[in-house]
């Protein structure tokens, strides 16, 4: 069995302080977030998920940072090939 994986993090250098929240998809699949954090000029913020779902032997995964008011990021998917 394959246990998806994956983590995001992201390092704040400027500006105002932000909330915020981390998620993930697979094969793209549903956005699924992690809570609310805030953060502030000069920190990161990581997150990982170990998901116990089956995948076949390549699968897709991407990251997520929605920010509060403003829009969402994502990464370039990453394939388990």
């Amino acid at each position: 069995m394959d246990y998806g994986n994956i983590g995001v993090s992201y390092e704040k250098n400027s500006g105002s302080a932000i909330t915020a929240k981390f998620g993930r998809s697979y094969n793209g699949g549903p956005i699924v977030y992690a809570g609310l954090f805030n953060q502030s000029a000069g920190t990161t913020k990581s997150t990982s998920w170990k998901d116990s779902y089956y995948y076949p032997a390549c699968y897709s995964a991407v990251g997520y940072m929605s920010v509060v008011g403003q829009t969402t990021f994502n990464t370039p998917p990453a394939t388990g090939c």
